[in-house]
């Protein structure tokens, strides 16, 4: 049996240049989960095999309950985990380098971690996937939302857990923003179409966005407008 996790610390405003937001970290960023270990489950669906975990929110409290809890080391290293193994095994899928992130000591995976809202699927103790949200900073941005650090380890594909943490991270942006936002590499078919499937639609394109031994990837734009 998967479940679903997340905590949800009060959101920190990363910026790139010029003080904007830095849309392509936040979409590359593979995250994850810790504090307390007061749970609260929820049914995604009756028919779904997984369940919905809230981690950091007391028993009866609503799913995404903001807490301060401290994320403790284990945390950090679960996540070091995954985020370096998704930058090496789909390097075209993300801003960052496996070689410069492999680099940094375990503090930094530890502060990268405060302050987002982040969903794990896990079967046990093992976890098989992260999704990521935060809403946008700013009187004129903060009406959006970006969905980030999509990544299903392979052992896990075609279970129906991605579906799930995009869902979750839908469910948690709804009555927080109008919409949510995210980029996929064009050559991604699979990730499109769960992105469609869920009711992303494309609105532009960059191209020549990414840059990976010398070869260029365009990025298709998508939003999902929340009713």
């Amino acid at each position: 049996m998967f479940r679903v996790r997340d905590v949800d610390q009060n959101a920190v405003a990363r910026t790139g240049a010029g003080g904007k937001p830095d849309l392509r970290e936040y979409c590359n960023v593979v995250a994850l989960i810790g504090g307390a270990r007061a749970l609260r489950s929820l049914a995604m669906r009756a028919a779904s095999p997984f369940t919905l975990r809230s981690l950091g929110s007391p028993l009866g409290s609503p799913l995404g309950t903001s807490l301060d809890v401290p994320l403790g080391a284990d945390d950090a290293a679960l996540y070091r985990a995954i985020r370096l193994e998704a930058l090496e095994a789909h390097p075209e899928a993300f801003g960052a380098s496996f070689a410069d992130e492999a680099a940094q000591p375990l503090t930094f995976f530890a502060g990268r971690l405060a302050g987002n809202t982040v969903f794990g699927g896990f079967d046990g103790a093992m976890l098989l996937g992260a999704a990521g949200f935060r809403a946008q900073t700013g009187l004129k941005h903060a009406h959006k939302g970006l969905l980030w650090g999509m990544y299903v380890r392979p052992a896990a594909r075609g279970t129906g857990l991605a579906r799930e943490l995009v869902d979750a991270v839908l469910a948690h942006a709804q009555g927080r923003v109008e919409l949510v936002q995210l980029t996929v590499v064009a050559d991604n078919v699979t990730a499109r179409r769960l992105y469609e499937a869920r009711g992303f639609v494309a609105y532009g394109m960059e191209a020549r966005s990414l840059k990976v031994d010398g070869r260029y990837l365009d990025e298709v734009l998508m939003a999902k407008m929340l009713g």
